[in-house]
């Protein structure tokens, strides 16, 4: 209904016709704020071991910790040896993840408790507030973000929500760039027909080999290029 702007009886015809699955749109999942969110136990700034490992991984980390705001856990604390990932929404922090840096934990990436966040990070997308041209790159990840860079969000992980995708509907063109996966692809392509439904120029990039955060900087910056140009 919000998409289309039509009537909710004609909106359940499309449903019958095509047999969807969507239910209710909440645009954003949002709690009373408590006035600051509170980052995990032990939060300070990075340090060597929380750079060393994103230079394994090809990223400056002085670079990304002024972009992204990127802090650190240390060994204490329920989630320790991690890097921490503030997530702003209208220039506001709302949300974080953290991404362990060991190698050892059962996940790699732990969110905020969804009773924690001040909007939810699943109605928004990563990195949105970076995003203001009339086109946008859309990968899984945070770390996919940081290869990219501006024009690119995020939206933690393959499931993508009704709600990020009435965002996505708001730009001209969208380029999903997934990972190359089954699943992640069945993702994009879903995602794509939805917006190509409302009027969006909506592409699935399929990479050679690989996925977005294994590209090069120059690979990554010389695709976005060719994607987002006039």
């Amino acid at each position: 209904m919000v998409l289309q702007q039509i009537q909710y009886h004609n909106a359940c015809k499309i449903r019958i016709q095509y047999q969807t699955d969507f239910r209710p749109i909440q645009i954003l999942k949002t709690r009373k704020s408590s006035g600051q969110l509170k980052l995990p136990m032990g939060t300070r700034k990075m340090e060597v071991r929380h750079k060393e490992y994103l230079r394994k991984r090809r990223f400056d980390p002085d670079v990304l910790e002024t972009k992204y705001n990127l802090l650190g856990t240390g060994p204490a604390g329920h989630l320790p040896h991690r890097i921490v990932i503030p997530i702003f929404y209208q220039g506001r922090m709302v949300s974080w993840q953290a991404r362990d840096i060991t190698g050892k934990a059962e996940l790699k990436y732990k969110s905020a408790s969804p009773d924690a966040e001040e909007v939810s990070h699943k109605s928004i997308l990563y990195n949105l507030d970076n995003c203001r041209g009339k086109s946008i790159l859309v990968v899984e990840g945070v770390t996919d973000v940081w290869r990219f860079g501006d024009d690119t969000a995020g939206t933690f992980g393959v499931k993508f929500t009704q709600s990020q995708l009435l965002i996505l509907s708001k730009y001209e063109q969208v380029f999903f760039v997934y990972d190359g996966e089954p699943e992640a692809q069945a993702q994009a392509e879903k995602a794509c027909r939805i917006l190509s439904g409302v009027g969006v120029v909506a592409e699935n990039v399929i990479l050679d080999k690989g996925d977005p955060g294994s590209m090069t900087d120059e690979d990554s910056q010389k695709l976005k290029t060719e994607l987002l140009k006039e």
